[in-house]
């Protein structure tokens, strides 16, 4: 089993309609820097052929989100093993009253979804940040499963939602030009400390990793 992580990226700070579609495992950082993290799973005999499945289920998600506004960016390896070397509280919360989540001081809400819908979750509180590395599991059934749109809004009145930051116009960019080759959609302006700049026709510039360039390009391809 391999497994990848995944950042949305919204195109405008209405928090619910780039999301509540979405389908799998969600996980919901509510720091200082809200983010939210789509992880995916894939079963292969090496790494080239978990590379390969990733990609193809990130070309189809991605299509399927950008029609309502998100974009998903592939984080990597090294960036994605830090943003999970927490040492975890699990906070007991009921499987009957999901509203009580915007309430708690929690740090990661963990998100299992089923067509637009919330079958399980759990609340985490960050202890410290140095244990090995591990997926936040969802692990309470919900006797209502609500809409992932109405735990969006729960978990925005207290604790904030990711915003659009510099890689969405990026990544908005690459996806409406899907079709033109890849050369004329993305522009390399020069690499420092291990990232490449790069920037779309239209003027939007980030900077990446080679790995998540090459993920980027083929995912958006």
């Amino acid at each position: 089993m391999w497994y990848a992580l995944a950042e949305v990226k919204l195109e405008s700070p209405d928090q619910t309609r780039g999301v509540a579609s979405m389908d799998g495992h969600l996980l919901v950082f509510v720091d200082k820097n809200p983010s939210a993290i789509q992880v995916l799973r894939a079963f292969a005999f090496g790494h080239k052929g978990a590379e390969d499945k990733v990609v193809r289920i990130l070309r189809r998600e991605t299509r399927m989100l950008s029609q309502r506004g998100a974009h998903l960016l592939p984080l990597d390896s090294w960036d994605a093993c830090r943003k999970l070397s927490l040492e975890l509280e699990r906070l007991k919360v009921g499987a009957e009253d999901f509203e009580a989540v915007s309430s708690l001081p929690f740090d990661i809400f963990s998100l299992q979804i089923n067509e637009g819908r919330v079958f399980k979750h759990r609340a985490f509180r960050v202890e410290g940040s140095e244990a090995p590395a591990s997926i936040p599991q969802a692990d309470i059934s919900l006797q209502r499963q609500p809409l992932l749109a109405e735990m969006v809004e729960e978990i925005t009145k207290r604790n904030g939602w990711p915003v659009p930051d510099e890689f969405s116009p990026f990544l908005a960019a690459l996806d409406a030009s899907r079709t033109e080759p890849l050369g004329d959609r993305v522009m390399i302006k020069g690499e420092k400390v291990g990232k490449v700049a790069v920037e779309t026709p239209g003027g939007a510039e980030v900077r990446l990793t080679r790995a998540q360039l090459r993920a980027v390009a083929r995912i958006y391809a």
